[in-house]
């Protein structure tokens, strides 16, 4: 959840597992049932992810849509490709 006002939000680190997974102390096991997402694929900085949000959120307003959860899939790591402009995250918004 993101609190405009404190300017505080929750998140977590995720990997993706399988139901069989043994439970790993000091982690917890999260398990999202199947469910529909929009997907925007965002080429560049995180700072410029605004416009991608933005973008969602209005898709969601428009089509009358809730969102549950936000996912971001990382799939550049900035340590190894230090132009910014070639980093790929994609964002899932899991709506209802």
């Amino acid at each position: 959840a993101i609190d405009e006002v404190r300017k505080e939000t929750d998140l977590a680190a995720a990997a993706p597992i399988n139901e069989e997974s043994k439970e790993i102390e000091g982690f917890k096991k999260i398990i999202i049932p199947e469910s529909k997402a929009l997907v925007l694929m965002h080429y560049g900085p995180f700072e410029d992810m605004v416009k991608a949000y933005a973008a969602l959120e209005e898709y969601l307003l428009a089509h009358k849509l809730k969102k549950e959860w936000v996912i971001e899939e990382y799939f550049s790591d900035p340590a190894v490709e230090k132009d910014s402009s070639k980093w790929k995250t994609a964002i899932y918004f899991i709506v209802k």
